[in-house]
């Protein structure tokens, strides 16, 4: 039912690997599909799907039983990735000057998920780490 409720073959993959490898008791496939979706839309990271995935599975009811949303749940823990372009720029400029001493990429991306509280989309940092070491 997952498989083609996504119609996305990497999103399938991605399904896969969670129920593998993540999630030990049943959730509904409504919020499977949401954090899926999420990942999808960069929202949150492949990291933070996991916990939330975690959270609905121990304890993600509400009052009165129904699964806390997927997105609720991001929320209120600040797990929203940071995708615009320009806050994320800001933080890689700062790293960038505390870091003059030509630190490989990787590391410098990690400073700046660090420095955002590890909400920056690791993707565009890395992106706006090049364009800025290039420029």
């Amino acid at each position: 039912e997952v498989a083609n409720a996504l119609k996305d073959k990497e999103l399938v993959q991605l399904a896969s690997n969670y129920i593998t490898t993540d999630l030990k008791n049943p959730i509904s496939k409504e919020s499977f599909i949401e954090v899926l979706n999420m990942i999808k839309e960069n929202l949150i990271s492949s990291r933070a799907a996991k916990d939330i995935l975690k959270i609905i599975e121990t304890d993600g009811m509400n009052v009165s039983g129904r699964e806390i949303h997927p997105r609720t749940i991001a929320e209120e823990k600040n797990w929203i990735q940071i995708n615009d372009r320009e806050e994320v720029r800001k933080i890689v400029e700062e790293i960038l000057k505390e870091n003059k001493s030509g630190a490989p990429v990787p590391f410098l991306v990690g400073q700046v998920i660090k420095k955002s509280g590890g909400r920056a989309n690791p993707t565009l940092t890395q992106e706006l780490i090049l364009e800025m070491l290039n420029s």
